[in-house]
């Protein structure tokens, strides 16, 4: 066996003892088909300088999966980045589902002698994430961004001030600021992995469905990871170690069963539930129909919204008025004698500023 082959060999070995140990299935199971792949690629590469490179990768990522192991907070936070569509080969096929807009009609080409010079076309689902917050890895956009991108100079508007001084706007320039600002824009998000739909109940209440009947009831697209329960099982790993819901209990521990990590279960929980954070829960409302249920309304005339999970732990949700209990009788008592001391302390800062002659 050739040197490299063996080294190659050793690395896989010593990879899937770390894999071994990662404490979910799901988690074994996706970093086993990653290294197959992996390693497959490394046997099939020929140009012994490019296969140095992806040893080099594959060896990279497995100091990382032995700090996940070893409780290292950001490595393990990568392992399930990875694992979950946050980045990597993953993510972009998840994105694939909602990149594309096949029921929209074409908008018009921007060079008229050009067809692909075609502006980008924003689906329901990519508009309601890259407008969210919840979503977005840095500070989201207007829905008015989308119609116009922020980089879009001036003089793309024939009749202002800037295109009457320098001229109009290239059209080509036009279309490339564009789909450049697409290309970008679309890498700042985070893809969802089912889509929850809104169906009303015999009683008349609304109530979320992710099973693909409802989806195709729906008549929309049905996400990546639609319900084969990865999001449900990310929910119950997340849930607080206190909570005393026994099928909640018995979940989370039949989901880390078999399991050989020496992680602690809040270790667990706390990563879980920030990785809640970074997956966003996109909510489709169906449109009204018009007393007639005969007719189906068009589904494009629906709502996409995006939230986040309760139990997410978010830089945005820290301090909202969401996630903070309400105030009881203690807490109001702290809060009113706290204004009291204002007023008494402000009260006593006046008089010291009075004239010695008024007093």
């Amino acid at each position: 066996m050739p040197s490299n082959q063996s080294a190659i060999f050793s690395l896989y070995r010593a990879f899937h003892r770390q894999i071994r140990v990662l404490p979910t299935e799901y988690l074994r199971q996706f970093f086993k088909i990653k290294l197959g792949d992996d390693v497959r690629a490394l046997l099939q590469t020929s140009d012994r300088k490019l296969q140095s490179r992806k040893t080099k990768r594959v060896r990279k990522e497995l100091q990382k999966m032995t700090l996940a192991n070893q409780g290292n907070t950001e490595k393990f936070d990568h392992v399930l980045d990875l694992a979950y569509g946050r980045k990597g080969k993953l993510r972009w096929e998840l994105m694939n589902y909602f990149l594309k807009d096949p029921g929209a009609p074409q908008p018009d080409a921007i060079i008229p002698a050009v067809p692909s010079s075609r502006p980008p076309v924003y689906s329901p689902e990519l508009a309601a994430l890259l407008t969210s917050p919840r979503a977005h890895k840095s500070s989201h956009l207007t829905p008015q961004a989308l119609e116009t991108p922020p980089t879009m100079p001036a003089r793309a508007d024939p009749y202002s001030e800037d295109a009457r001084l320098l001229g109009p706007l290239s059209k080509r320039r036009q279309v490339n600021i564009r789909w450049r600002f697409f290309s970008n824009q679309k890498k700042r998000i985070y893809p969802p992995l089912q889509v929850n739909i809104l169906e009303k109940t015999a009683s008349g209440e609304l109530q979320p469905r992710t099973d693909v009947d409802a989806v195709n009831r729906a008549g929309i697209r049905e996400l990546g990871m639609q319900d084969i329960g990865v999001y449900e099982e990310v929910l119950a790993l997340a849930r607080p170690l206190t909570e005393r819901d026994p099928v909640a209990c018995r979940v989370r521990e039949s989901l880390l069963e078999g399991s050989k990590s020496s992680l602690s279960p809040r270790f667990l929980q706390r990563r879980f539930a920030h990785l809640l954070g970074r997956l966003p829960l996109l909510t489709y409302s169906p449109p009204r129909s018009e007393g007639n249920e005969a007719v189906r309304p068009d589904p494009r005339e629906g709502k996409y919204s995006v939230s986040l999970a309760p139990l997410a732990r978010h830089a945005d949700l820290k301090n909202s008025p969401a996630r903070m209990e309400d105030a009881d009788a203690i807490d109001i008592a702290w809060f009113e004698s706290a204004q009291q001391a204002d007023r008494l302390r402000q009260e006593a800062a006046k008089q010291q500023k009075r004239p010695r002659a008024e007093r």
